[in-house]
């Protein structure tokens, strides 16, 4: 069995991937396992503002870092772009009437008994 390829190795041939902002700043991916990340979150049908489908809002700049730990290695910085205000879920507040709340026991109809025999 070879030895694994370092990562200068492995930069030579893909294109490192570096999260600069947003909500998972500071990672870093090959940049086809992150595209690849961002189709399978389309694919399950994740709405953009989904805690899975956060990958979705990066995008590449023309920018590039250096990364912090490997020397003379480099990765484009992926810039993240908040979804719109219009796709954002508010989340229901517990006194809020909703489809999610059931109804309160005084109105709901009565449970039918057991017959007595």
């Amino acid at each position: 069995m070879g030895r694994a390829p370092t990562l200068a190795e492995q930069a030579a041939v893909r294109e490192l991937a570096a999260l600069v902002d947003g909500p998972r700043k500071l990672r870093w991916f090959w940049r086809d396992e992150l595209e690849g990340m961002q189709a399978a979150a389309r694919r399950m049908g994740h709405p953009r503002h989904h805690p899975a489908a956060t990958y979705r809002c990066y995008h590449p700049s023309t920018e590039w870092i250096e990364h912090p730990t490997e020397p003379g290695m480099r990765g484009r910085a992926w810039r993240y772009r908040q979804p719109a205000a219009a796709t954002a879920v508010k989340p229901h507040s517990p006194t809020s009437a909703g489809p999610h709340r059931s109804q309160p026991a005084a109105a709901r109809p009565a449970a039918p008994t057991q017959p007595q025999w």
